[in-house]
């Protein structure tokens, strides 16, 4: 997602202006850096910002601005009740997230409503504990070839699933 603030920075990808070369918690630590702070990573960054450093502070701001402005034109486009968003920086705590809520709402149209964005319950640990539950069912649990049946192979003998 191409955000505003972001171009010229490098993203994971390759490429630059993505919402993570701004928003992800080794893009804020890397801001951070270069604007004269010392931070091994976003935790650090948050403890400055909480112990009132003004740069860490901005930082985590425009990171929840541009997730934000990002959420929000998802909603444009899809018009969801809810979104539920993962990651490290969901780690920041209720101002962060109320933060991202106000920029989601300054974006999307009006005809949206109210768009509810809550954090995962699973944090950092969720695409970890996705890949094991597919990687082998839980007893007592929904199989995952419920959730995906083109992996669960042929149910009639025949290679077309």
């Amino acid at each position: 997602v191409i955000v505003a603030g972001a171009a010229g920075l490098p993203c994971p990808c390759g490429r630059d202006g993505h919402l993570e070369s701004i928003a992800s918690g080794p893009a804020m630590t890397r801001a951070y850096r270069l604007a004269g702070g010392s931070a091994d990573d976003l935790r650090a960054v948050a403890a400055a910002a909480t112990g009132g450093d003004g740069a860490a502070r901005g930082i985590l701001e425009a990171g929840a601005d541009a997730i934000g402005s990002a959420l929000g034109s998802v909603a444009n486009l899809l018009d969801p009740e809810l979104i539920v968003i993962g990651g490290g920086v969901t780690g920041l705590g209720a101002d962060w997230l109320d933060r991202v809520r106000s920029a989601a709402a300054r974006t999307t149209i009006p005809l949206i409503g109210a768009l509810r964005i809550e954090t995962g319950l699973l944090g950092r640990a969720a695409v970890a504990i996705g890949a094991a539950r597919l990687a082998r069912p839980i007893p007592g649990r929904l199989d995952s070839t419920a959730l995906f049946p083109a992996h669960a192979g042929p149910s009639n003998g025949s290679d077309t699933p």
